[in-house]
């Protein structure tokens, strides 16, 4: 299904986005005054953050980006949640989430989710793809430093029947040092 849009709709409908920008920075700063300068906010989000329970956190950490949660909204919260006792517990309860993630993706695309994965692959007339194996490491370290979706990243490289060693000792590696540069923003 392909959607095309006359010329007509494309201007009434970048007018219309204009107007709507337009009129969200009139209102600003018609009532700059009266919004919490940058400090504040910054200062009332970290204490938010203190509310929440570490051990609620740290397995929501291990278990939802498995599920298509970001896993950028973890790191950079991590440190003000995890890091009650310093920043270091906290980087390393991060780190240790991100592992069991990584092991939970790999044993679901290869365990429970295969005939699923498997069934919605083949619908689209396509096919697993299977790494290579005298390119695996390059293959799972380009698939890391890509911009795609963490989740997909660890389905694709599990589903592919990348080797453990690759999978897990490369990717904590890499993941590890993306996670730490986020969260030491």
């Amino acid at each position: 299904m392909s959607f095309s849009f006359s010329r007509k709709q494309i201007t009434i409908a970048t007018l219309v986005l204009s107007l709507l920008v337009v009129s969200l920075f009139t209102v600003g700063y018609q009532y700059r005054s009266m919004l919490p300068g940058i400090d504040e906010v910054r200062h009332l989000a970290v204490d938010s953050l203190h509310t929440i329970p570490p051990a609620i956190y740290f397995v929501a950490f291990a278990i939802l980006p498995a599920f298509g949660v970001p896993m950028t909204l973890f790191y950079l919260t991590a440190i003000p949640v995890m890091g009650t006792h310093g920043a270091i517990y906290g980087i390393l309860l991060a780190w240790t989430a991100v592992v069991i993630n990584m092991v939970l993706t790999f044993f679901l695309a290869r365990g429970i989710l295969h005939p699923f994965i498997e069934w919605l692959i083949k619908r689209k007339h396509l096919s697993i793809p299977s790494i290579n194996r005298t390119n695996e490491w390059k293959i799972v370290a380009a698939m890391r430093l890509s911009p795609i979706p963490y989740f997909i990243q660890n389905y694709l490289l599990a589903l592919g029947n990348s080797h453990w060693k690759y999978y897990l000792w490369l990717s904590i590696l890499i993941q590890g040092s993306i996670g730490l540069a986020v969260m030491l923003i």
